[in-house]
């Protein structure tokens, strides 16, 4: 199995929970701003790598599910 083996529904259940969690880890990142946390801190350097991972894999998710609504044979030759 791989992406392409993925429904639109699948891409679109998973897009979901990554886009509540992003909306989560950047309300967490804001309010350590808020206290001051230092940006050296292990625990606010991991919450900012967490953030940025799921934003970027929401955005893998996005491109992925539009890249399956085209045909097949499209998707083979890289149009």
């Amino acid at each position: 199995m791989c992406s392409d083996d993925l429904s639109a529904e699948q891409l679109s259940a998973m897009a979901q929970t990554l886009a509540r969690d992003a909306r989560y880890l950047s309300r967490l990142v804001e309010r350590m701003n808020k206290l001051g946390w230092p940006k050296d801190d292990l625990l606010y350097a991991r919450t900012m790598y967490a953030r940025d991972g799921v934003m970027s894999l929401l955005a893998t998710v996005h491109e992925v599910k539009a890249n399956n609504a085209k045909p097949r044979w499209m998707r083979a030759h890289g149009k």
